[in-house]
């Protein structure tokens, strides 16, 4: 200092992750230097006249960083790392099989509702069931039983119904449930009508499981 004056020589340096300084001939200023993009995979350190932050990842316990699920990832149901939109989880439902399903494909799925509440109070979602299973062999006029399983276990079930169906219409099955569990049930068919092969069982379930 020289009378009570900063000596012009004196320069001020920027420090890490800061801009502006300089020598004392001016005003000078020192500013927090531009933040460079934050990702899932930054740290927290300062470089030149940038610096970056770390920041969690979301999970089920804390608030953080999450990446958005693609369709193809949604549909595989595999992926506990990615979040869902209410625009992805509503595309799910639009998406049409474009592949050919062969006749004698066994198929089956099912639909979660809202959740609501038991007179116990317990919360629970209703489920509705349903697939189709072919029979390859025909009976003539006898009688061959079936096992359903569903794809799903069932905390509660209500009510099971079956179908039969056949791309051709000359024939008469009678088919009956009984012996409903959680997991399946078993269709009892009496054929009247031969050389129908294969025909195919469409059913359909309706039950809840605990929330």
């Amino acid at each position: 200092m020289q009378d009570s004056k900063a000596w012009n020589g004196i320069t001020i340096n920027a420090g890490t992750g800061l801009t502006g300084g300089g020598d004392l001939t001016t005003h000078r200023t020192i500013s927090l230097g531009t933040p460079s993009t934050i990702t899932g995979s930054t740290g927290n350190s300062v470089s030149d006249t940038t610096h970056t932050h770390a920041i969690a990842i979301a999970s089920t316990s804390g608030h953080g960083i999450v990446e958005l699920a693609t369709l193809e990832e949604v549909l595989a149901g595999t992926d506990n790392t990615r979040a869902v939109t209410p625009a992805g989880l509503i595309n799910t439902t639009l998406v049409q099989n474009t592949s050919a399903i062969s006749v004698n494909a066994n198929i089956s799925g099912y639909t979660l509702f809202q959740k609501g509440y038991l007179g116990s109070g317990q919360i629970v979602r209703p489920v509705l069931l349903y697939g189709r299973s072919t029979v390859f062999s025909d009976h003539g006029d006898g009688v061959g039983t079936y096992n359903i399983t569903f794809p799903i276990a069932l905390s509660c079930i209500y009510n099971v119904s079956a179908n039969v169906g056949h791309s051709s219409n000359s024939f008469d099955i009678q088919l009956s449930c009984y012996n409903p569990t959680n997991t399946g049930f078993v269709v009892y068919s009496k054929e009247d009508t031969p050389n129908i092969n294969p025909y195919y069982i469409i059913w359909s379930a309706y039950g809840y499981i605990f929330a």
